[in-house]
């Protein structure tokens, strides 16, 4: 079944050497489907065929508890910061690390997270030995990871041939299942405390 994920990816790929770019490619793509790697759920999607910025605002919207997060670009065009507000409000804890230079810009979404109350925290360039945060990582409840080449911008949703990988699904009944997307769910919550702890400051 794992390969299954491999031939979603290749077939993107042939796409993109195809010369169909971005909006060129808008429509051609299957549409997502679940798939299995052992017992963990996984879905696949691709900017802009499937609107993976939806994606991201569907799976934070089931959060119970909280959502952790790395990002390197995330503006105010994008939707996220908006539902990121709600669900906050509405009582999930939230901790986001950006990249220092981004998160300066005026187009990013730095101060209104910040202003909602929410842990934010900045990787400057050259603070303990980092150059920049790149990754594009987000766990929910301890249970979902989503990660890919999809940065938090409109752009990366509308124009940019990106990709989110969903690990993991919130609410399932089976035990086996959440102990092993749990598992998962550890390794990726383990690298933003790293950011955190040893690269990172908080904004005040």
């Amino acid at each position: 079944k794992d390969r299954k994920v491999a031939n979603t990816y290749s077939k993107e790929f042939r796409e993109i050497r195809n010369g169909r770019f971005g909006r060129q490619s808008e429509g051609l793509g299957e549409a997502p489907r679940e798939l299995r790697v052992g017992r963990v759920p996984i879905k696949i999607l691709f900017a802009p065929d499937h609107n993976p910025e939806m994606e991201i605002m569907k799976q934070m919207a089931k959060a119970k508890k909280r959502i952790d997060f790395a990002i390197f670009t995330f503006s105010k065009s994008s939707g996220i910061d908006d539902v990121m507000v709600l669900v906050s409000k509405a009582g999930i804890k939230i901790r986001g690390v950006f990249d220092g230079l981004q998160a300066s810009q005026k187009w990013a979404a730095t101060k209104l997270v910040k202003a909602a109350g929410i842990p934010t925290f900045i990787v400057n360039r050259g603070a303990g030995g980092a150059r920049k945060l790149h990754h594009k990582l987000m766990v929910i409840d301890e249970q979902v990871i989503i990660a890919g080449s999809f940065n938090y911008t409109r752009p990366a949703n509308l124009t940019n041939d990106e990709n989110i990988l969903v690990i993991g699904y919130l609410g399932t009944k089976s035990n086996a299942v959440r102990a092993a997307q749990g598992k998962l769910a550890k390794y990726a919550l383990a690298e933003i405390d790293r950011i955190v702890a040893d690269h990172a400051v908080e904004l005040m």
